[in-house]
């Protein structure tokens, strides 16, 4: 899977980029950054995918999206109910 899509990685309060950076060295050892290059340099926000895509699938609005990712989730019936 790695070689056809590379992960992304977004921290998630309570911990920022700079935190799950220290957290992911604890885990692989130091000398492993292969996951630390992955964390994208945005701001932790606490957006929850389930709940996103729940609201999704039942057609309600949220504003945990950006728009345009909204826009494209819609136009392709991506996270719709079946």
């Amino acid at each position: 899977v790695e070689r056809l899509a590379e992960p992304a990685i977004v921290a998630r309060p309570p911990l920022d980029a700079a935190s799950l950076a220290a957290e992911l060295r604890r885990v692989h050892g130091p000398d492993d950054d292969r996951w630390i290059a992955r964390i994208l340099p945005i701001p932790a926000t606490p957006g929850r995918s389930t709940a996103i895509r729940t609201a999704l699938a039942e057609g309600l609005p949220t504003d945990e999206l950006d728009t345009e990712v909204l826009r494209h989730c819609r136009e392709r019936g991506l996270y719709r109910s079946p």
